[in-house]
């Protein structure tokens, strides 16, 4: 069975963005574990001992490698 982990789920740099100052963003960096995010990734095992980490680039999407 494959089994996969999500790591994050923001953008490129993360979540709070440095230049934000919304109010998720400000409670992220108040310390709220529940908003900070790190960069999109999911970490992918078929064994549960053997792992691959499959971080999601927005590059990619920009270049029409992948479609949204």
């Amino acid at each position: 069975m494959i089994e996969a982990i999500v790591l994050g789920s923001a953008a490129g740099g993360g979540f709070p963005q440095w230049n934000s100052n919304a109010p998720a963003c400000r409670r992220a960096r108040r310390g709220d574990a529940a908003a900070a995010r790190s960069q999109a990734s999911i970490a992918v095992s078929g064994n549960r001992r053997d792992w691959f980490i499959v971080t999601m680039l927005q590059n990619l999407v920009d270049k029409k490698v992948l479609r949204q």
